[in-house]
């Protein structure tokens, strides 16, 4: 028989479950226990054979520990194979699911942020390696070019080994790159 707080803990899930798809996430689900390779507590879309977008990872105690915690989503997100994960922490005496809190690295946070169409494509900066001029990447959903900041004399291309991705994915969403100079997608990295 499953403890006191086990019991509460699933009862959590099933709540935020159970508000995720009364609210857009109509396929949430909680994953079962026990796994070898954890993937987090809930998975917001999950499609059979292809990886989740984002999971959820409850958290009904009273003490945080974000360290451990985001720690842990890290490689939960890693073993989903997800493009972004968040805790759901129980604030006590709030009953409303709604109004628990949602936390995540702020890495992820503007990924979500730009795929919801916020800011404005990324600038990338590198040097041009035929002359050293600085060469600015200008992004077009067909296809991007580099391009000299001030076009030298003798009119040749920006040249360098560095290709930043496409600012959308074939999705229509924001791709946010991890690093500038690994030039490596968020999502990208996961696979």
């Amino acid at each position: 028989m499953p403890s006191p707080q086990k019991r509460k803990g699933d009862e959590f899930e099933r709540t935020v479950c159970d508000y995720l798809r009364h609210n857009g996430f109509p396929y949430a689900e909680r994953t079962r226990a026990g796994y070898q390779r954890d993937t987090a507590d809930i998975h917001l879309d999950p499609t059979v054979g292809l990886a989740p977008g984002a999971i959820g990872q409850a958290k009904k105690v009273r003490t945080p520990r974000w360290r451990e915690w985001i720690t842990d989503l890290r490689e939960q997100i890693n073993n989903a194979r997800a493009d972004v994960g968040f805790l759901i922490w129980k604030l006590w005496g709030v009953g409303d699911p709604g109004e628990q809190l949602a936390i995540m690295p702020l890495r992820e946070y503007v990924v979500l942020l730009r795929r919801a169409g916020y800011g404005t494509p990324l600038q990338w900066h590198e040097q041009c390696e035929n002359c050293g001029a600085s060469i600015t990447w200008i992004a077009c959903p067909t296809g991007g070019w580099w391009t000299h900041d001030n076009h030298p004399a003798d009119n040749h291309d920006a040249i360098t080994q560095v290709q930043p991705p496409e600012d959308v994915d074939d999705r229509g969403h924001w791709i946010t790159p991890r690093n500038l100079k690994g030039v490596v997608a968020h999502r990208a990295e996961q696979v």
